[in-house]
Formats: structure tokens, C-alpha cells, sequence
């Protein structure tokens, strides 16, 4: 991704202004193979190549009309372009899928005191169909317009002395979810169904000093369902792989340039159908997901202004839990595994 942005700050109709204008280029690739071996060998029969591509374009403006000292509204817009391509190359079948998407928003803050800023917003938001679903294995675009959504939320955030916190409430509108559909003329997915989301989201961070603080973060989301009864789910029903509580809570040290985090990570209970099965069925694809919880290691050094290393340790204790039932059957979550890197910025 490379995005490009300029600020300008002028007067006009007697207030302060901020502008910004930016662009962003976004481009991806992948080249995904299958091997299938009868065996415990380490190669086999490639049963599967795929060479795909996903590029975009966004353009994005926005003002801050700082209406008094303390209070400013900042109305906003972006335009997205984007175009997929799926190309299965041993079956020289090939195809495309693009569109273009429009978002505005609008949002405002208020500093009610120097330890608390009142913010909210108002925005449109939309996401693309995944490749694999927005082009079939033979190369049929699937004619899916993205998933849409009205988003609100209000919230609360500050400091104070070592103490931080930010807290909101929220809501999220889903429309055009793409669900399973006929396979006739090819069409193997379609845009319908609605769903609702509302919550409420807290973090809390305090700095105990020498280098150390904690921080926790916690996102309750009680409404997670379906709309109308359509081919997606039944109306009032919690949609699959929507946790209700999900929370984090971390020990920082920073100094000279080094920073570590151990953090402990928690997900709740979530349902892997629409029909929200408690049981599990024989072949482990529906029944409750039960909640879990990891811990994760992280370490950054900055070598210098331009060179940095990091690396972080995921799943510290090995915890074995299941990820995803459908649609295949039990898919247990990552093991331990490690990951580390360096990285360098052109100043």
C-alpha cells in the first residue's frame, strides 16, 4: 500500500479550518498451490494453482471546521475503485470482478475539559467480496456488490496524569450480505440479507513508571443478528462467529528504544451456524465454539531512526482450541509459532 496525503490549514467564514486531501494504492498477489499426498511425505500432486490479484485505488478529502476553540465537526468522503482477478492455471481459466464505491461520513468532537473529549460519527462503510467468492473457480464473476453498512457511535476518552481511557457505544447496520445461492447459470453466491450489531467497547491504560504500564481493552457486543428471515439465517437469530465478549490485557516495558508486551487474549463462546446449534453433529461442522483464551509475546528495537527488528511468539502456552467448525469439520486455532523480522524506513 503506499498512501500519499496533504493537510492545509486556512481560514474561512470567519472559523479554522483543516483540510486533507489524500490518495491511496493498494496492490496484492498470491499464488496459492494445493499438493495432495497419500502419504506423510512432504510433496505429492499439485492439485490446485491459482495466480490472483487484487488492486485499488482510493481517494479520500475531509474538513475540520473548528466551529470554537473546543468543538469542531469534520464532514468527509471517499471514492474506492477496486478490481479482482482469479486465474486457475491449470485449467487456464480466468476472470475479473471490479466496482466502485462511494463513502461519506461525517463525525464531530467536543473537548468538555482538558481530561475529556466527547467524540462521535456518522459513516457509510461497504466491504468487498472476498476473491474466492467474487469469482468462481471457473472464472464467473459472481455479479456481488459489496457488503454495506450505516455505522454510529459516541463515546468518551482521556487522560489524566498516567491514567488513560477510551470508551464507546456503537452500532453497525448490515445490509447486502452475501449468502449461498442456486448454482444455476453459474452463480453460486448473492447479495441479501441484513444484520445488526450493537455494543458497547472499553480500554483503559495506566503508566506505573520506569518504563512499565498495563492496558486492557474489552468489546461487549450483546446484538449480533439476523434481520428478516432470508437465506442468510432467521430473524433474531446470533450470527455465526460473532463472539460476544472479547477482551485483552497487556504488560508493557519501554525504554531506549525497546519495547516488549505480554499480553493474555480472551474470545467467548460463539455459535458456527445460523440456527445456533449447541450440540455437536458428527463430523464436528456445527455446534457451539467454545470460549478461549491465548498468550502472546512481543519485542520491537529500534536499532536506529531507520532500522528496526521485532518479533513476537504467538499462543506462548500452546493452547489447543477450535478456530472454525464449517465447512469443513473442526479447524483447530494456530499452534505455538514465532515470527520475527526487521524492517527500514527511507526518512
Amino acid at each position: 500500500a503506499l498512501p500519499i496525503c496533504l493537510t492545509h490549514g486556512y481560514k474561512a467564514l470567519g472559523i479554522s479550518n483543516e483540510m486533507q486531501l489524500g490518495v491511496r494504492l493498494h496492490t496484492e498477489s498470491q499464488s496459492n498451490q494445493v499438493v495432495t499426498s497419500q502419504t506423510l511425505a512432504h510433496s505429492g500432486r499439485l492439485t490446485l494453482h491459482e495466480e490472483n490479484k487484487a488492486n485499488s485505488v482510493a481517494l479520500y478529502a475531509q474538513n475540520r471546521f473548528l466551529i470554537t476553540p473546543d468543538f469542531a465537526i469534520i464532514p468527509g468522503v471517499r471514492v474506492e475503485s477496486y478490481n479482482q482477478n482469479r486465474s486457475n492455471v491449470m485449467t487456464n481459466k480466468s476472470g475479473s470482478a471490479k466496482n466502485i464505491e462511494t463513502v461519506p461520513q461525517i463525525g464531530a468532537t467536543w473537548q468538555l475539559i482538558p481530561e475529556a473529549q466527547v467524540y462521535s460519527s456518522v459513516y457509510k462503510g461497504f466491504a468487498p467480496a472476498q476473491l474466492a467468492t467474487a469469482i468462481d473457480d471457473k472464472g464467473v464473476d459472481q455479479q456481488l456488490a459489496p457488503e454495506r453498512s450505516t455505522n454510529m457511535e459516541i463515546g468518551l476518552r482521556g487522560r489524566s496524569g498516567g491514567f488513560s481511557y477510551d470508551s464507546a457505544i456503537f452500532s453497525m447496520d448490515f445490509s447486502n450480505q452475501i449468502v449461498n445461492q442456486s448454482l444455476a447459470s453459474g452463480i453460486s453466491k448473492a447479495n441479501g440479507g441484513q444484520s445488526l450489531h450493537q455494543g458497547a467497547e472499553l480500554s483503559l491504560g495506566y503508566e506505573i513508571g520506569s518504563g512499565w504500564s498495563i492496558n486492557t481493552n474489552v468489546t461487549y457486543i450483546p446484538v449480533a443478528r439476523f434481520v428478516g428471515t432470508n437465506s442468510l439465517g432467521k430473524d433474531g437469530k446470533r450470527i455465526p462467529y460473532t463472539p460476544e465478549l472479547t477482551s485483552n490485557f497487556g504488560v508493557n516495558y519501554q525504554k531506549n528504544g525497546f519495547n516488549t508486551l505480554l499480553s493474555l487474549n480472551y474470545v467467548s463462546n460463539q455459535y458456527a451456524d445460523s440456527a445456533n446449534t449447541v450440540a455437536q453433529n458428527a463430523i464436528g461442522t456445527i455446534g457451539e465454539v467454545p470460549a478461549f483464551a491465548t498468550v502472546n509475546w512481543s519485542v520491537n528495537y529500534d536499532i536506529n531512526k531507520e532500522w528496526k527488528v521485532f518479533g513476537v511468539v504467538n499462543n506462548l502456552f500452546d493452547k489447543r482450541y477450535i478456530a472454525s467448525r464449517s465447512p469443513d469439520g473442526i479447524f483447530p486455532g494456530a499452534p505455538l509459532n514465532f515470527q520475527a523480522g526487521m524492517s527500514y524506513q527511507f526518512n
